[in-house]
């Protein structure tokens, strides 16, 4: 279905890349991989319960706020566009102009349209 959606509608390359985007807990999971982190390291160090990282690791849900992804990609030490991939995955906008307020967006289905 993606692929008869692809070839008949043009999309630019920024619409592909979150198309194709991973998900925060497989980001996450890589991330804490590539840190050799452990549940209970990362939830100590930016102190949430570690049932709610488990939780963020399942996919059965995201952090509420946008501090704790910050504070995860703090110490799982990010480059800027791991850290904006992060955030958008999380459902946060990027870039330092939201300051430390949590507001989470909601990313669009292709295949919605508010028109």
């Amino acid at each position: 279905m993606l692929g008869i959606f692809l070839s008949k509608h043009s999309i630019t390359s920024r619409e592909k890349k979150y198309l194709f985007m991973p998900s925060f807990a497989e980001l996450l999971k890589a991330y804490m991989r590539r840190s050799k982190m452990s549940n209970a390291d990362l939830a100590k160090k930016i102190k949430v319960r570690r049932d709610s990282l488990v939780e963020w690791l399942t996919d059965e849900q995201l952090p509420l706020e946008r501090e704790n992804v910050l504070h995860c990609a703090s110490y799982l030490n990010l480059s800027s566009a791991e850290h904006e991939e992060f955030l958008l995955a999380a459902g946060f906008e990027p870039g330092s102009f939201l300051g430390t307020l949590s507001l989470p967006i909601t990313l669009i289905s292709m295949h919605s349209s508010p028109f």
